[in-house]
Formats: C-alpha cells, sequence, structure tokens
C-alpha cells in the first residue's frame, strides 16, 4: 500500500510516521475543522474556495486559523506525491496548552474513496431527520451522520437524505443535493454545507440550459421530478436512483452536467490565482 506524504505541525513526512497526541482535541474530543479538495491533473480544484471555507469554519469553532501558507503546502505535497490526482484532507485542531493549533494534511488518491465510501452506480437514499448542529461548517465532529448512515446501510441504503421536522431537503451526508424539472434546477437554500461543486454547478447552469432555483422544497415535491443527484468534491455529480419509496429511472441529465463539469476541471483553467487569506 502507497505510503503517502503528508504535512503535520510543521514537517512532511510519510503519512505512516503520523502520531497525534493525546493533547489534540480533534481525537480525543471531536474538536476540530476540516476540510476535503483534490486535483485535477495535478492541479487543485477552487483551492481558494476550499480554504476560505476551512476558515470560516475555524473562525466558528473559535480555532486559530493558520498562519501557514496552506497554499504552498498544497503545492509541495503534490510536488512530493507523484500520484495523477490527489485528495487532500485538512485538520485544524485547537491546542489550548500554547494557544495555538496543530495542522494536519492528509493525501490519498480518489480511487481510494471510490473502493470505501461511493458505489459505481446511482445512490439509494433513505429520508432521515436531520439532528446535526452547525450544518453551514466542516468539522471534525460527525457522530451524528456516522451513526445515520450505517442505519441506512442496515436497511439496504447507500446514504442518507436529510431532511428537516417541517419534510424540508436538507443535503445528504456528505454531498450537496439538486432536483431537475424540465429546465429548472433546484438546490436548498438553507440547511446545508456551502458546497464548493455545488457553487460551480451553479455557476454554469446558464450556459447549459438549465434556470438554477435555489430555495427550499420539501419530499413531497420531489415526486413530480425527472431526476435528482448529488454533488460533492472528490465525485463531482453522482445520480441518485431512490429515496425511500420514490424511484428516479433518469440519470441523462445529470451524467451530461457530470461531463460538462468534468471537461471544466480538467481544463484547468480554474482558480489559477490564489487570493491571499488573512490570518484574522
Amino acid at each position: 500500500m502507497e505510503d503517502f506524504v503528508a504535512y503535520y505541525n510543521g514537517e512532511f513526512l510519510p503519512q505512516s510516521k503520523i502520531s497525534l497526541t493525546a493533547d489534540n482535541l480533534g481525537f480525543t474530543r471531536g474538536y476540530g475543522a476540516y476540510e476535503c479538495f483534490r486535483t485535477y491533473q495535478r492541479e487543485p480544484f477552487h483551492l481558494s474556495d476550499h480554504l476560505e471555507r476551512l476558515k470560516h469554519t475555524c473562525m466558528q469553532l473559535l480555532i486559530p486559523f493558520p498562519k501557514e501558507d496552506l497554499v504552498a503546502i498544497s503545492k509541495e505535497l503534490i510536488a512530493q506525491n507523484l500520484d495523477t490526482e490527489l485528495v487532500f484532507r485538512v485538520y485544524v485542531t485547537d491546542n489550548p496548552q500554547t494557544n495555538s493549533y496543530h495542522l494536519l494534511f492528509f493525501c490519498n488518491s480518489p480511487q481510494h474513496f471510490e473502493k470505501t465510501h461511493v458505489l459505481n452506480r446511482p445512490l439509494l437514499l433513505k429520508a432521515t431527520l436531520d439532528t446535526r448542529p452547525h450544518k453551514d461548517i466542516k468539522s471534525t465532529s460527525y457522530a451524528i451522520a456516522s451513526m445515520a448512515i450505517k442505519q441506512a446501510k442496515l436497511q439496504g441504503y447507500d446514504d442518507v437524505l436529510f431532511i428537516g421536522k417541517d419534510n424540508m431537503v436538507h443535503e445528504l451526508s456528505r454531498a450537496n443535493f439538486f432536483a431537475i424539472k424540465g429546465n429548472d434546477l433546484y438546490t436548498p437554500k438553507t440547511n446545508f454545507l456551502p458546497g464548493i461543486t455545488r457553487k460551480t454547478i451553479l455557476s454554469f447552469a446558464n450556459e447549459y440550459g438549465f434556470t438554477p432555483r435555489i430555495e427550499n422544497f420539501n419530499l413531497d415535491f420531489l415526486t413530480e421530478a425527472e431526476e435528482v443527484f448529488a454533488s460533492s468534491t472528490i465525485r463531482g455529480i453522482t445520480s441518485i436512483a431512490k429515496i425511500d419509496d420514490m424511484e428516479f429511472d433518469s440519470t441523462k441529465k445529470a451524467d451530461k452536467l457530470q461531463s460538462y463539469f468534468k471537461s471544466l476541471a480538467y481544463d484547468g483553467s480554474h482558480d489559477k490565482k490564489h487570493p491571499a487569506l488573512s490570518h484574522s
């Protein structure tokens, strides 16, 4: 098994050599900021957006935002890891003893996640009441979502579709949600993590013939949808075949959107300039 090069508190070293100390609250208390991004042709996809979201999470959790040049660290890890494509997982955890933080970059291949987290077919989802706090940040506190996924899998589903007490649709455990009705592309307005892939899809929807509809809707609304799909950093767009007893036969429009998204990602013209991030 390949030992990727990682970054931990100022050092580049093999991931197998990393050991977390007992004062790492991300491990002992689930108190930490987390971010995930990937490369296409060894170029980070919308890295600045991901780092801005990491900064937002740190601010909300009252964890110091790293003073290191995170763009430079990412570029160095790409240089030291020879895989064509990489997935980065970045963790910032509080270190109250020194009034500072721990900073960790893990690397892996997208194929690793294809094998362990997602399937090469449309997803089967179980609608599940959303009791997660802080839905708009990406933290290491993942117990509620992890338990929901396990319970769904015991019933033959792949993942959950989180909904509110009012039956309003929120998102999947690790992905945003979209519905297609004719030329209208619907996605929830509230109660989700602002996804970078979601933002990208909305940015090109008009030129691809869709009218974005950013508004809240409930489960009953989906009975009239032609297609539904999820968007995420690692896979881009993933079609959904079933939500509880609702079945969706077509994936044509979602598949075309996925092809367009991939062509955009592999074009390499995205996010060439990374704006400086303040450390306040």
